[in-house]
């Protein structure tokens, strides 16, 4: 049956459960299919038994664009953490539970990035550190093991340095370096011996005729090894993703920013972020 206009124009695929509940539920299922003594292991005793790093619940909530187009609900999601926190840990207790990675939005009760106090969100998306905050507030410090985080700073042209600069408005910068931050909210909260896992962190490289934002594969690979050694160094560190493995979309595309985060081309020959990142993760 057709869906009302109303009803129709709402990104469904994104759009989070009516009744947390059912997420909880969802959550559950997978951690006791997939987790320790899963239900799946159990029916393919031939297979290796690899089980998940964690369960991430959900991504880059604090947008609209993962949230169906709606304007993101901290006190929703807080909610739907806590249903899938109890479903999974009942499922199996050893699973590690991540918050959904948050993406990078303007700089902490600023998040247009003006220079000025004002608001952490409007009716598109939340800074991360304003969004955790209210997390905080709507309770859902007890329904996670690890802070999922989206690192992402760069623009046209920059280098890994700059990328990696100081700056009020950098999702790098906010882990933990920032005066209000992701680790000083983790701390005030009893959270200190929880990680932050980078689930996503990258940056696009440039093709020939590129009208997205992009940056040299050198700056991309410096940025790789960079990257990987801070990380190494920080004590909160949990879980690091790079994003992409390959280009997406046969990498060919001059406007698509998606197409072009890999590590590998889409022919699967490696870029120099390839090489890095396995220099500096071989140990």
């Amino acid at each position: 049956d057709a869906l009302p206009l109303s009803m129709s124009q709402k990104d469904w695929y994104w759009l989070p459960p009516s009744n947390p509940s059912s997420y909880g539920a969802f959550a559950g299922r997978l951690a006791a299919r997939y987790g320790q003594g899963g239900t799946f292991w159990a029916a393919h005793p031939a297979l290796p038994v690899v089980l998940p790093a964690g369960i991430e619940l959900w991504n880059e909530e604090n947008t609209s664009g993962f949230w169906g187009d709606e304007t993101p609900s901290p006190s929703v999601y807080a909610q739907m953490a806590k249903a899938a926190y109890a479903a999974v840990k009942q499922a199996d207790p050893s699973m590690t539970v991540i918050l959904g990675g948050l993406a990078p939005v303007g700089g902490y009760d600023d998040v247009h990035c003006t220079g000025r106090r004002g608001s952490g969100h409007d009716a598109k998306a939340w800074n991360p550190v304003n969004y955790l905050q209210a997390l905080y507030a709507d309770g859902a410090g007890g329904s996670f093991d690890a802070l999922g985080w989206h690192p992402y700073n760069f623009w046209s042209g920059a280098t890994a340095k700059q990328m990696l600069a100081y700056n009020l408005c950098s999702a790098w910068s906010q882990m933990a370096r920032t005066p209000v931050s992701a680790r000083s909210l983790m701390v005030a909260h009893g959270d200190s011996s929880k990680p932050i896992w980078a689930t996503e962190t990258g940056v696009p490289t440039c093709i020939t005729g590129a009208q997205y934002v992009c940056v040299t594969e050198k700056a991309q690979a410096t940025l790789a090894t960079d990257e990987s050694h801070l990380w190494q160094g920080y004590s909160w560190a949990g879980g690091f993703y790079w994003y992409d493995i390959r280009d997406d979309f046969g990498g060919t595309s001059t406007t698509n920013i998606e197409a072009h985060f890999g590590a590998v081309m889409a022919n699967n020959h490696p870029k120099p972020a390839y090489h890095a990142l396995d220099k500096a993760w071989s140990s």
